[in-house]
């Protein structure tokens, strides 16, 4: 490859994720180069081209438009690879070469994307420790912000928990992976990725830091010491992947087994709970005839609670008793099921809005789905199971955070926040005053256009726009003599010639800058 200037600052970030494909940002497309770029255009079917083609520095490149970067990433993510995505951090009008840095790495267990998520399953992410025959597992769903971690003493247990739980994606230690002891049982699961923090840092301060705690005792687990390790290793892939504070992982708890009935793999197939038997598919399964439930966050808890059945009674009992209350009352399971119907994936919408992936869309569900929350409120005020009540208690009917949705958003936003038209009229004075700018220039160019005819007797003459030359006066060949002297020559056609004024080039500056202030002013506030 020719060490242009670009191609300098390519191969520079990809050094530092080899380990990925690298998306690189040129105007509006992300480019691929050398073997990157032949994986790709495989996975992706897009052409193959060549930098420097037919040259003996030929090299393999193809390319992707930026706008439509989701459906490409879901396609590589599911095949199983790691993108980078390294975009443009300066102004590319700019002299010199445009300054350019990795702002997310995609994969499997980080994907926030719809396309590729099971709305009823979650999506795991899990890292894995060994030190002295104890094993330190630690688990998140970045889109849920479920975050959990555990010690097993016992290899048979963890390789259960392992196959319970089914991570899209394992982070290992990197000496394990040459623990020839292991390799079976690493070779069995997906997406394998070593991965390990800096020794100088120390485990316990990652994750104080991250949950802003004095201590590890609040979550119980401050004598794990492999687990910590496990669960530090997983927060520093996040934070080094996401490149956002994650400020919905809220809590790490420590998940004891001994809770539950413990369910080997055998028992788990031969029992169809999730999974046919033969090749673990969905239809068929225990679940897949179970499963009514109306909301996204109801199938995952449902799945959960066939993955980790309860052991005590009375908790047994509890769950039985909130099941019988509403069987009985069949006018009230009906007010719930219509009422959780109009409930978005609130866990998920909190997920992309924590790593900052969010759009104006996202927020209004979160509002639609809040305003639910009194009327569910409503149906569990007279029933009697300690659950419900619990369940009735907490719920918090966030009355500002609706009201304040809904006084800056408007109710039908575009999905991409780039297009603007978010936030509503009233709520910032300068985007009212520089949005009136832009709708009134049509008002304002057929006032030009009659005061101009008037003034220059010329009754064909136009005041138009278009996107390559802006806004211009248009004269016919037959009137040029009656162009006034301060009109300046900007085209010329067949039939007629285009002119500007400096009352024009000024009006136009204010009204395309105005299109643009709006377009940024809208995602500061958003």
């Amino acid at each position: 490859m020719a060490e242009t200037p670009m191609l300098k600052q390519y191969k520079e970030i990809k050094k530092k994720h080899d380990d990925a494909v690298l998306f690189f940002r040129l105007g509006d497309f992300y480019e691929m180069f050398g073997p990157d770029a032949v994986e790709a255009s495989k996975i992706l079917n897009i052409t193959l081209t060549a930098r420097n083609k037919g040259k003996e520095n030929e090299t393999p490149m193809c390319g992707v438009p930026y706008h439509a970067v989701d459906g490409y990433l879901s396609k590589l993510t599911k095949a199983g690879k790691k993108v980078a995505i390294c975009d443009q951090v300066s102004d590319p009008s700019l002299p010199g070469i445009v300054k350019r840095e990795v702002v997310r790495t995609v994969t499997p267990g980080t994907t926030l994307d719809d396309n590729i998520l099971d709305n009823k399953e979650n999506n795991y992410l899990a890292a894995l420790a060994f030190l002295k025959k104890k094993w330190g597992m630690a688990v998140c769903d970045l889109t849920t912000g479920e975050f959990k971690v555990n010690e097993f003493d016992d290899f048979d247990l963890l390789k259960d928990e392992m196959f319970r739980l089914s991570p899209s994606e394992v982070l290992v230690t990197p000496g394990l992976l040459n623990d020839s002891e292991y390799q079976s049982f690493f070779s069995k699961l997906k997406n394998i990725n070593p991965y390990q923090i800096p020794n100088f840092e120390d485990p316990k301060d990652i994750i104080i830091k991250h949950f802003n705690v004095q201590s590890l005792a609040s979550f119980g687990i401050e004598n794990l010491k492999i687990g910590n390790t496990a669960a530090a290793n997983l927060l520093g892939y996040l934070q080094e992947t996401q490149k956002t504070n994650l400020e919905h992982i809220t809590k790490i708890s420590l998940y004891n087994l001994s809770d539950f009935m413990v369910l080997d793999e055998a028992t788990i197939r031969n029992l169809e709970l999730y999974g046919t038997a033969q090749d673990f598919e969905y239809q068929g399964s225990l679940l897949s005839v179970i499963d009514y439930t109306t909301t996204a966050i109801g199938g995952r808890k449902l799945r959960q609670w066939l993955r980790y059945p309860l052991l005590n009674k009375e908790k047994i009992v509890q769950r039985l008793d909130c099941v019988e209350e509403l069987i009985k009352d069949i006018p009230k399971q009906n007010k719930f099921i219509e009422t959780l119907k109009k409930v978005s994936d609130i866990e998920r919408l909190l997920g992309r809005i924590g790593c900052q992936r969010t759009n104006a869309r996202d927020l209004i569900a979160l509002k639609n789905s809040l305003r639910q929350v009194p009327k569910l409120k409503q149906i569990l005020a007279d029933l009697t199971p300690e659950l419900l009540q619990e369940i009735y208690d907490n719920l918090d009917e966030h009355l500002d955070l609706v009201y304040y949705i809904e006084k800056v958003i408007e109710e039908d936003p575009p999905a991409i926040i780039t297009e603007g038209q978010m936030i509503r009229q009233g709520f910032n004075k300068e985007l009212d005053e520089l949005k009136s700018i832009s709708e009134n220039a049509k008002d304002w160019i057929r006032k030009m256009q009659q005061k101009e005819i008037e003034k220059t007797g010329i009754n064909t003459l136009k005041v138009k726009y278009n996107k390559v030359f802006g806004y211009y006066i248009e004269v016919s060949k037959a009137n040029l003599d009656s162009v006034p002297e301060n009109y300046i020559r900007k085209q010329t056609l067949v039939n007629a010639e285009r002119f500007i004024t400096p009352e024009l080039k000024e009006y136009e500056e204010k009204v395309l800058g105005a299109e643009e202030k709006i377009k940024q002013l809208e995602q500061d506030i958003f």
